[in-house]
């Protein structure tokens, strides 16, 4: 359809232009029969003939410079660009960036008040809870309804850590909501060694891990929420990988936007960087390399120190196997690529692409689980047909297994009791499958099918399985 109407366009301007060119000759014409000299013509005249409105011609506008228009023809369309429908790429001028928290009574008001309509609680639902729980343990499982009883909670409540609780999803609520940012810069008089809101907010949740509530945090908290004790507001936070050698960082803070790097490749090294995953908590990035034609590690940024971690070298060294198995290699120049992280920080699933070796690794204690002997064949360590959920309970994977030529399937690995159960079967004959991807509540996938041939065309079609 598309090209039969390019080809109409296209006709029909050659019809406009073919009109027009009779219209210059018969003028010439005249002229000559005058003799007349003819004179070069500008540009900008021959466009005015071309545009000008054109009839049949007539015996007596023969004999005229210009017919006499008596009806219209669309003019042929200008060289001007069509408008943009995107937003402007920058800010002019740049808006202030400042932080102002709101309080627990004042983010009670907005969920009530907006989340009043099934869809509208569904809506605040993803927007707020979905990204809550992969960070936060102290809120994971708390659906709406009990956010909105937490946030209603007392200062007078006897139960001190779930008011701890609450100013804790206050502040996790103002992170989300775009009123604070993690690295927001802080000089708390009661937690002093908080230097910015995520200081602040790996000691609470390690405080209600423990089940206390000590008056010091309790009245940082309150102090932050207050909008007290903010010492540089900082809106956003962008990480690049430039040149394949260095990790530049754009900060928008209340001083405007700058730039700096934050760590550059050394000029020994072989491996050239590509891709950053950040690990949920923002201490560490993984980052994935290549070498002259062939793969390269992973390595481990951490963002603090500067300290940098090659994880492939660091297997069966640094880190020790849950179970030790004899005869595995973790050769450096294969296709390494990170598959995920856990909400945790601490734990990291990483694979090597269309080999089949899955690596479950444990940052905190340096342990790992090499996971491919459990699964069996069929299995690529690649995110094409990777993906870990998005509470770290398990991965699910594509498993072409033996049957590849009639069969394929989407399998989900768990990874506290190692089993494997089939989400769903399709035919090969339906196309292939590809990316699979949890949905931020992890109660949907998301997959890709391939279909088609190169020859006569591809077709790509995006589905939706409810587990």
């Amino acid at each position: 359809m598309l090209t039969r109407l390019k080809y109409l366009l296209i006709g029909s301007l050659g019809l406009v232009g073919m009109i027009g060119l009779a219209i210059l000759f018969t003028q010439i014409a005249q002229n000559l029969r005058t003799k007349s000299s003819v004179q070069p013509m500008a540009r900008q005249a021959i466009a005015e003939i071309v545009n000008a409105p054109t009839v049949a011609p007539s015996a007596t506008q023969i004999d005229s410079p210009l017919p006499t228009p008596t009806a219209t023809l669309e003019p042929i369309p200008t060289s001007a660009p069509p408008p943009n429908p995107y937003p402007p790429i920058a800010w002019d001028p740049l808006p202030p960036c400042k932080n102002e928290p709101w309080d627990s009574v004042q983010w009670l008001q907005y969920l009530t008040q907006n989340g009043t309509e099934p869809a509208a609680k569904q809506a605040l639902s993803t927007l707020f809870l979905r990204q809550i729980h992969p960070l936060s343990a102290a809120l994971q499982g708390t659906d709406m309804a009990g956010l909105l009883d937490l946030l209603a909670t007392k200062d007078s409540d006897p139960d001190e850590v779930k008011v701890l609780r609450r100013d804790v999803a206050s502040v996790w609520l103002n992170v989300i909501g775009g009123h604070l940012h993690r690295i927001t810069e802080l000089a708390l008089a009661d937690v002093p060694e908080a230097k910015t809101v995520r200081d602040l907010l790996n000691q609470v949740e390690g405080e209600i891990a423990k089940n206390s509530s000590p008056k010091s945090v309790q009245a940082g908290l309150s102090q932050l929420l207050s909008g007290k004790g903010i010492t540089k507001s900082v809106c956003a936070q962008m990480l690049t990988s430039r040149r394949g050698n260095k990790i530049e960082q754009a900060l928008w803070t209340e001083d405007g936007i700058t730039q700096s790097e934050i760590w550059k490749r050394p000029s020994n090294s072989s491996w050239i960087t590509y891709r950053l995953s950040t690990s949920p908590d923002y201490r560490n990035i993984a980052i994935e390399s290549f070498g002259n034609e062939t793969g390269g590690p992973i390595f481990l940024l951490n963002l603090a120190s500067g300290n940098l971690r090659n994880l492939i070298s660091e297997l069966g060294h640094t880190f020790k196997a849950e179970v030790p198995k004899e005869g595995l290699s973790y050769d450096q120049s294969y296709p390494w690529e990170v598959i995920g992280w856990h909400p945790d920080g601490h734990h990291l699933l990483i694979g090597v692409k269309d080999s089949g070796e899955v690596i479950w690794i444990n940052l905190q204690n340096n342990t790992y689980r090499f996971i491919v002997p459990a699964i069996g064949s069929g299995l690529s360590g690649s995110e094409e047909e990777m993906d870990l959920a998005r509470d770290g309970s398990g991965f699910a994977y594509i498993n072409r297994g033996h049957d590849s030529d009639t069969q394929q399937q989407l399998n989900f690995y768990d990874l506290s009791s190692n089993q494997i159960t089939t989400l769903f079967t399709i035919p090969k004959s339906e196309g292939d499958l590809y990316y699979p991807r949890f949905s931020p509540s992890d109660d949907s996938i998301a997959y890709l099918v391939e279909s088609g041939h190169p020859s006569t065309g591809m077709r790509y079609s995006i589905r939706l399985f409810d587990r």
